[in-house]
Parts: C-alpha cells; sequence; structure tokens
C-alpha cells in the first residue's frame, strides 16, 4: 500500500515536538489551553508531552482520541517515539478501528475497552482531567 499524502508531507529528520504542534496546529490548537481539557488530561501531563517528555504510546492514544487525530497522524506521532500499532494487543486493534473509522472518539473508545475489561483513557469515577 503506498503513502498517504500526510505520511508524504512528513519530514523524516521532524522530531516528535516538531510533527506534535504542526498536527496540533491543523486541529486549531497551537496556542489554545483547550486541548488538555477536551483530552480530559491534566494540564502538566499535556505540557509534559507537548515537550517530548514523559511521553508513552498511552499519552500519544489518549491525545489523539480527545483531540480526533487521525489514523496516520497517530501512527506518525507513534513512529516519531519509536512505537507503532501492534495487531497483538487488543488495546492498540480497538483504538486503531475507531481512528481507521474516522471516528476517534475517546469516550465510545473507553466504552468498547470497559468492555473487554481493559483500562480506560478516563477514569469512570472522575470529571476532572487525569493524567495518562
Amino acid at each position: 500500500m503506498g503513502k498517504s499524502f500526510f505520511e508524504k508531507q512528513v519530514d523524516a529528520s521532524e522530531t516528535f515536538v516538531q510533527a506534535f504542534e504542526s498536527i496540533l496546529s491543523r486541529h486549531g490548537y497551537e496556542k489554545s489551553n483547550s486541548a488538555y481539557k477536551k483530552c480530559q488530561m491534566s494540564k502538566q501531563k499535556f505540557h509534559y508531552i507537548r515537550k517530548g517528555q514523559h511521553t508513552s504510546k498511552t499519552a500519544v492514544f489518549h491525545i489523539a482520541l480527545g483531540l480526533g487525530f487521525s489514523f496516520e497522524e497517530t501512527d506518525v506521532l507513534l513512529r516519531k517515539l519509536g512505537y507503532g500499532f501492534s495487531d497483538c494487543d487488543l488495546r492498540d486493534v480497538i483504538v486503531k478501528f475507531y481512528l481507521e473509522d474516522g471516528n476517534p472518539d475517546i469516550y465510545e473508545v473507553d466504552e468498547e475497552l470497559r468492555r473487554y475489561g481493559l483500562p480506560c483513557f478516563i477514569k469512570e469515577d472522575e470529571d476532572a482531567p487525569i493524567a495518562a
């Protein structure tokens, strides 16, 4: 399968932080403080990720689903960190399905994860933003 238009535009020398800022900008979050709230993530955790610190695969999923990133955008961010989607990990399969389906809704994904007894991105018993 050939590369998508987005993947062809990604500079191989671009860092995670540069790629993340570019994607945030495309989604209208370049200077917005509302991004971390939409992700249901603490401001501190979002800031660390934005600076390329403490960035896990789960954190990338959390942000991608919370902000409505595409599969391609999420995949680029994961690859910049040395991660990728695994067909052997049910959580990855579920997240990938929703992203490829064009429905990156963190609440729907969490519902699906709960059905399989997997860790969710948002805690059920709290309304306050949490760290990923």
